[in-house]
């Protein structure tokens, strides 16, 4: 599905990425896992177009994606990919449900599609109950299982996560180990998780370790 191929990132006069290469494979989870300052986030976000590389590519099923125009690339990361981080990152003003409607109502669906799907993802995520509360209202768990249900609303080819247990309790976090691996098995969702939890890694396809900058497979 994804390709990387020889990427290299600085920032200032460290030098982040060092030529990292790898492939992201349809239908699987993939775990990176490393000390804080390795390198790990910097790759997801320049896997999710949210950065650019200095050199290398990110081939996206055949298609060099970093060098499309900036509309095409924002279009492409709204419908393709999904994003879930350690901060929810929900807007407090709008409800749960409203919060996951965000990206498909960008995208241009119509209302009334995007609701049924978002009421959908809620009742399979656990999340019926509190479809009209507002983010400050709910748990760290509920808030984090609205961001997944939003990063998933325009059914993406592929769900990055960055952290997404960083800031759970060990119940939290380990429902969320659960909820990851029934969203790859039910919707044969492909999945990237950077993470520091060795029992989400542990769960996963594939681990690989980012290093210095350098990415190990195990």
């Amino acid at each position: 599905m994804l390709q990387a191929k020889g990427i290299y990132k600085r920032y200032q006069q460290r030098q982040v990425l060092k030529g990292v290469s790898m492939e992201v494979f349809c239908g699987e989870m993939l775990a990176i896992v490393g000390a804080s300052g390795a390198g790990k986030s910097t790759l997801l976000q320049i896997m999710g177009t949210l950065d650019q590389p200095d050199e290398g590519e990110i081939i996206f099923q055949g298609e060099v994606i970093h060098r499309l125009a900036k509309q095409k690339l924002a279009a492409f990361r709204n419908k393709r990919l999904g994003f879930v981080f350690q901060h929810h990152n929900l807007l407090p003003e709008f409800s749960a449900e409203e919060n996951i409607w965000m990206p498909a109502l960008i995208s241009g669906e119509a209302i009334d599609q995007v609701k049924a799907r978002a009421r959908d993802l809620m009742e399979r995520l656990g999340l019926a109950q509190i479809v009209g509360q507002k983010p400050s209202q709910l748990s760290g768990g509920e808030q984090q299982r609205v961001a997944i249900a939003r990063a998933l609303i325009n059914q993406p080819d592929l769900l990055l996560a960055d952290e997404p247990t960083g800031n759970l309790d060990q119940k939290n976090a380990s429902a969320l180990h659960e909820l990851l691996l029934e969203l790859r098995k039910t919707y044969q969702q492909t999945i990237v998780v950077v993470t520091h939890n060795q029992e989400l890694a542990r769960l996963a396809d594939r681990k690989m370790t980012m290093s210095e900058g350098v990415l190990i497979e195990h």
